[in-house]
């Protein structure tokens, strides 16, 4: 299944999740009022059911609103299934009706739609069409008229079951326990944060800086692999789309302070890039942004010294400011990992642990004749780029011009502010720094 949103990437119609703690912006139609689209008898029954729309109902009750008639068990055809879903789904506000129900729906056509065959555009495209139209599934040969097919008991049911959960405001991510992010498909489970679309266009700047890097390697001969930090690896969805676009030219270590998203990220490593964990080309790493290191008398695993030597750093730390929490979107709020999303009183906790340590971390480029020559955009100097809240870039930037109270390297090296860029709504959500 498909998802749509804000990228033309290659077969990808995604479907917009903004960064938390912003509110749900949804598409146009989303509003729409679908509780007079249904039937008489399946609009009495959503109404005889609550009065309260935000009391839950059971799952037994959901399924006998998407009933055409719930006395003799009548069931509808897919295309009345699809507006009834979207029905109930409104008036138990739920977040993002019309999306979640084809998305739902989809998912629950097991004998129509694999995830690759992109159900969920194709019920989304069946509102707006004329009565009867033919639609050739993807997993078919001939073509069907899904539009009038009989929804089954069994897809009724879980059908009826993903609705329940998806009433109690649980992210779709976790319901479908996958979701598309830049050109790969991943796993998704709690504690791990849902992947959002914003950090889709943080992967596509870092693999930009990415292949400058390795064009000047091979330019000069060095055919190693560029070597990426990825602080924070939740499914393992930066890391992974990065090694996944980028091939035989990156190698990726990825950090978590969680067992589940190390594990996580590994199984998805193991999916998409193959060869094991993924192909030697992908490492995952318990252990925190501050504990990832050498220094202190204690090394990273407790065995010899460890080799960072990374060209790219790249995070989507926990940024939230905890006064903001509570203003999270009930989905986020209620079911996704605190840890994973607040960063302290202003946010900046991880953020500063990172900074921290990106002179230990990051590759030494003085033999760079660029260097020397102080042209700092063209070298191959290390560079760290993270997903922030839009009110941290100037906050980092101040922060950063006071070199001395960040800790230094015995090679005295300093972390320099680049630049900040804006999203794809205009927030300034993306900082890259250099490592000089």
């Amino acid at each position: 299944m498909r998802t749509w949103g804000w990228t033309n990437l290659p077969k990808k119609n995604r479907h917009h999740f903004p960064a938390a703690p912003l509110s749900s912006s949804l598409s146009s139609n989303s509003n729409r009022d679908f509780t007079t689209a249904t039937t008489t008898t399946t609009t009495t029954a959503i109404d005889d059911d609550q009065t309260n729309n935000t009391s839950s109902p059971s799952t037994a009750s959901i399924q006998s609103q998407l009933l055409l008639d719930p006395i003799t068990a009548e069931r509808g055809s897919i295309h009345q299934t699809l507006l009834t879903s979207i029905a109930i789904l409104q008036r138990y506000s739920a977040p993002e009706p019309i999306e979640s129900a084809c998305h739902l729906l989809a998912s629950a056509l097991e004998d129509d739609f694999n995830w690759e065959d992109n159900g969920f555009s194709i019920l989304r495209q069946m509102m707006d069409q004329s009565p009867t139209p033919a639609i050739t599934t993807p997993t078919g040969t001939t073509p069907t008229n899904l539009r009038n097919k009989t929804i089954t008991q069994q897809e009724l049911l879980t059908l009826s079951q993903t609705i329940h959960r998806r009433i109690q405001k649980e992210p779709l991510q976790y319901i479908l326990g996958q979701w598309d992010f830049h050109l790969i498909t991943l796993n998704v489970r709690r504690p791990s944060l849902c992947p959002r679309p914003e950090t889709e266009e943080l992967v596509e700047y870092v693999a930009g800086d990415i292949r400058k890097i390795v064009h000047r390697l091979r330019e000069g001969g060095d055919g190693r692999r560029v070597r990426v930090l990825d602080v924070g690896a939740g499914t393992g969805a930066i890391g992974i789309a990065l090694a996944s676009v980028l091939g035989e030219d990156v190698e990726v270590v990825s950090i978590d302070v969680r067992r589940e998203a190390v594990e996580l990220s590994r199984e998805n490593a193991a999916l998409v890039l193959g060869g094991g964990v993924g192909g030697g080309r992908y490492e995952s790493v318990l252990c925190s942004a501050d504990t990832f290191s050498n220094r202190g008398g204690v090394t990273v695993g407790g065995g010899e010294e460890y080799v960072f030597d990374f060209d790219v750093v790249v995070s989507n730390p926990p940024y939230i400011p905890w006064r903001d929490m509570a203003t999270l979107d009930e989905d986020v709020r209620l079911f996704e990992d605190h840890g994973a999303l607040c960063g302290g009183d202003d946010g900046m906790d991880v953020i500063r642990d990172i900074v921290a340590r990106l002179p230990e971390w990051c590759r030494i480029s003085r033999d760079d004749d660029d260097y020397d020559s102080g042209d700092k955009s063209s070298s191959t100097y290390p560079v760290c780029w993270m997903e922030v809240d839009p009110s941290q870039p100037p906050l980092i930037e101040r922060w950063l011009s006071n070199q001395e109270i960040l800790p230094q390297n015995v090679d005295s090296r300093k972390v320099k502010y680049v630049n900040n860029y804006a999203d794809f709504r205009g927030l300034e959500r993306f900082v890259k720094l250099r490592i000089e």
